[in-house]
C-alpha cells in the first residue's frame, strides 16, 4: 500500500448522477445549498468521507456537471489523486464528460475508475453502446487502461465492484511530500456559529499545523490555526494530501476562495509564468501572440495575456511553449498545472504546466531550457535548475525549486555528482551544488581577473574578496561569492590570507620575496627609517612599499606602530621583552630611559611607548609609565 490517504474527485455531465452515486458509496449527501437540493443540481462542489474495506481513508470531492458551473468544478478538481468518472447510460458520452476528461488530464490526474450509471433504466446493448463511447473518449489519454464498472445506485448492484476497482487503483498513487512547505488553495470559506472563521481545501504538499503564524496568498495576510479537522476528527496535524477544515484567527481581510494558505515567507507571488502548454483538440482555438486568456491556478481564476515562445502559434492538438503575463499575482511554483479558458464565450482552451515562475520579466529563455524542465526524468531537471542556478543552491533550494521532496533530490544530486553532471561544494559546514559550465566560466573570469590585477600590484599579496566578487560575481552576494571562492581555494587555483585573494601560482613563484625580505631587515631595528627613505633605499614607488609592509603585517612580520611608521615584529618583541624586564625590577620608566634602553631617539621611543599603551604592556601615571594591571 503505497498511500495511507487520497483524494477522490467526481466528474461527468450534469444529470448523470454523480452525487447520488457519492452518497451510495458514503451515505453522505453532498449537495448542501438549498438552491441545490430545490433544482436538483449541482451547483458548487461537495464533500464526503470514504472510508475503504481495506483501511484506507479517502475523501471525494463532488464536482457540478453543468456547462455554466466549469468554474466551480476546476476549484475541486485541485489536488485530486483519483478520477472518479460518471457516465449515464441512457445519455452516454456528453459534451462536459469529454471536457472534465480533458480537464482531469491536463491537471496531471493519472489515475481513474469509470462507473456507467442508472444502468437499471436501459437494456443491456445500450449499455454495450456506452462502453464503446468511453473506450473510445479514454484510448487517447492517460485514461485507456481505467476500469469500467456498471451500477445502479437505486438497486446497488455493481457498487461493491466499484469500491474494489478504487482499491485497486488507490495502489498505484503516490504520496504527496511532507518534506516540502505547505501549500493549501483555498476552495471553501465561511463562518460557522460558534467557532467562527473556517477555510478548507486539500493540502498540496507539507504538513500543517496549529503552532505559529500562517499566510493568506496574495493578500499576505497573518492568520492563527486555531484547530485542524481531517474527515471530522480534530488533529493535531494536517498532512499532504488530505481534506483539512481550518478555524482560523484572522488579523485582516476574511480569506476567500482563490487564496492560498502558507507558512509566513515560503512562497512568493510572482506576475509572470512560463510553461509548457496543450491546446485542446477540439478548442477550436489559435493560441498567438498577446492572447487574452482565463488561467486557473489552484482554486483561482486571473486574467492573463499569453504569447507563445515556440512555435509562434500553436494550433489545436499541439503543444508549445509561452510566456503568460498575469493581470493579478499568484502563489505558483515548478511544475504546477493549471488550466487555460476563453475571455468570452468562456469554453477550455487547454491546460499546462508551469516551468519558470518569476515576479519579473525574463528575457533569455533558451527552448533547450525549457525542454530539459519539461522533462519527466528528475535528474535531468535537477541538473538544468542547479546546473543553470548563478549561484551555489543547497538541497532544500533545490528541493523547494525541483518539489519532488527531499528523498528523490537526494537521490538525484549524489547521481549527479557522481557523473560529473554537478559539481558539489563543501563551505562552512554545509553542502552546496552549482553547474560545470558556471563553475569553468567562473575560474576563467577569477584568473583573468586577480592575474590583471597580480600584473598591475605586484607586490600586493594579491586583491580583496569584496573587489573580487565585483569584477567577478557582481550579481551575487558577498556570502555565495565565499562559497565559489572556497571551492577554488580547495581546487588550489587560489590562495587566501587575511581576505586577500591570489592566484596560487603567484603566491608559490612571489616575485615580491626579495623585496619582502629586504624591506623586513631595513625596518628591523628601533629607528626605522621614514617611508620615503625607505623606498627610496630599495628603488620603489612609496605605494608599492606600503603593499609590501601591508604584506608583511598579513604575515605577522611587521608592526605599524603609526600610519608612516613600521617596525619589525621582531624588534617589536624585543623592545617588549626589555621594556616588561625593566618594569618588573624599577616599577616605573620615563621616557628617557625608555629612549636609552633602546638606545634610539624620542623620535621612535615616544611612538613605541604610546604603541605599547594602546596594548595594554604600560599605562601612563603623570610623566612615568607603569606596568598595566593584569601583565604578567
Amino acid at each position: 500500500m503505497s498511500v495511507s490517504h487520497f483524494v477522490i474527485g467526481t466528474a461527468g455531465h450534469i444529470d448523470h448522477g454523480k452525487t447520488e452515486l457519492v452518497k451510495a458509496l458514503t451515505g453522505t449527501d453532498t449537495d448542501r445549498l438549498a438552491e441545490e437540493k430545490r433544482r436538483g443540481i449541482s451547483i458548487d462542489i461537495g464533500f464526503a468521507s470514504f472510508f475503504l474495506p481495506n483501511g484506507l481513508e479517502a475523501s471525494i470531492i463532488d464536482v457540478p456537471g453543468h456547462e455554466r458551473f466549469v468554474k466551480n468544478m476546476l476549484a475541486g478538481s485541485t489536488g485530486i489523486d483519483l478520477l472518479l468518472l460518471v457516465v449515464a447510460a441512457d445519455d452516454g458520452v456528453m459534451a462536459q464528460t469529454t471536457e472534465h476528461v480533458a480537464i482531469a488530464g491536463l491537471l496531471g490526474i493519472r489515475f481513474a475508475v469509470v462507473a456507467i450509471t442508472k444502468i437499471d433504466m436501459v437494456d443491456e446493448d445500450r449499455v454495450l453502446e456506452v462502453q464503446v463511447e468511453i473506450d473510445e473518449l479514454l484510448s487517447r489519454g492517460v485514461f485507456k487502461n481505467a476500469p469500467v464498472l456498471k451500477v445502479s445506485t437505486k438497486t446497488g448492484l455493481g457498487l461493491e465492484g466499484l469500491i474494489e476497482a478504487i482499491e485497486k487503483q488507490s495502489l498505484e498513487l503516490d504520496e504527496r511530500p511532507t518534506d516540502l512547505p505547505p501549500r493549501l488553495p483555498i476552495d471553501r470559506s465561511f463562518i460557522l456559529q460558534g467557532a467562527g472563521r473556517i477555510v478548507t481545501g486539500t493540502l498540496w504538499s507539507g504538513v500543517l499545523t496549529t503552532t505559529g503564524l500562517l499566510e493568506l496568498l496574495p493578500s499576505g495576510t497573518s492568520c492563527r490555526p486555531r484547530h485542524i479537522e481531517v474527515r471530522g476528527q480534530k488533529v493535531s496535524k494536517a498532512l499532504a494530501g488530505q481534506r483539512v477544515a481550518i478555524d482560523l484567527t484572522v488579523s485582516g481581510p476574511a480569506p476567500r476562495r482563490g487564496d492560498f494558505l502558507v507558512t509566513p515567507a515560503t512562497f512568493s507571488l510572482v506576475n509572470e509564468l512560463v510553461a509548457k502548454v496543450r491546446v485542446l483538440p477540439e478548442a477550436r482555438v489559435e493560441l498567438k501572440k498577446r492572447k487574452k486568456v482565463r488561467l486557473y491556478h489552484g482554486t483561482r481564476e486571473v486574467f492573463a495575456t499569453l504569447s507563445p515562445l515556440e512555435p509562434k502559434q500553436i494550433l489545436p492538438g499541439q503543444t508549445g511553449y509561452v510566456r503568460l503575463r498575469l493581470a493579478e499575482p499568484i502563489a505558483a511554483v515548478f511544475r504546477d498545472r493549471f488550466i487555460l479558458r476563453s475571455v468570452s464565450p468562456i469554453t477550455t482552451i487547454g491546460g499546462g504546466i508551469v516551468l519558470e515562475a518569476a515576479g519579473d520579466r525574463r528575457a533569455d529563455i533558451s527552448i533547450s531550457h525549457l525542454d530539459a524542465l519539461a522533462d519527466n526524468d528528475d535528474n535531468r531537471v535537477i541538473e538544468e535548475l542547479a546546473g543553470r542556478s548563478q549561484y551555489p543552491l543547497t538541497t532544500e533550494d533545490v528541493n523547494l525549486t525541483a518539489q519532488i521532496g527531499s528523498a528523490a533530490t537526494d537521490g538525484a544530486l549524489k547521481e549527479l555528482v557522481d557523473d560529473g553532471r554537478i559539481i558539489e561544494i563543501s563551505s562552512w559546514k554545509r553542502t552546496y551544488y552549482v553547474g560545470p559550465q558556471i563553475i569553468d566560466a567562473g575560474g576563467r573570469d577569477l584568473r583573468r581577473f586577480i592575474s590583471d590585477y597580480h600584473h598591475e600590484h605586484a607586490y600586493d599579496f594579491g586583491v580583496s574578496k569584496e573587489i573580487v566578487r565585483q569584477g567577478v560575481w557582481p550579481e551575487l552576494s558577498s556570502s555565495q561569492a565565499d562559497i565559489l571562492l572556497d571551492y577554488f581555494v580547495s581546487v588550489g587555483i587560489v590562495c587566501l590570507n587575511e581576505g586577500q585573494v591570489a592566484l596560487a601560482d603567484h603566491v608559490k613563484a612571489d616575485p615580491a620575496a626579495t623585496m619582502l625580505a629586504g624591506v623586513q631587515e631595513l625596518i628591523n631595528t628601533f629607528s626605522p627609517p621614514k617611508l620615503s627613505a625607505l623606498a627610496a633605499e630599495i628603488d620603489i614607488d612609496e605605494s608599492e612599499l606600503r603593499s609590501l609592509l601591508k604584506r608583511l603585517e598579513s604575515q605577522d612580520r611587521a608592526v605599524r606602530v603609526r600610519a608612516d611608521l613600521y617596525f619589525s615584529t621582531e624588534a617589536i618583541d624585543e623592545a617588549r621583552d626589555r621594556l616588561i624586564d625593566y618594569l618588573a625590577g624599577a616599577g616605573e620608566i620615563t621616557v628617557s630611559r625608555f629612549k636609552e634602553l633602546l638606545e634610539t631617539t624620542r623620535k621612535y621611543a615616544i611612538p613605541l611607548i604610546e604603541y605599547f599603551d594602546q596594548q595594554k604592556v604600560t599605562r601612563r601615571d603623570g610623566d612615568v609609565r607603569v606596568k598595566e594591571d593584569g601583565l604578567t
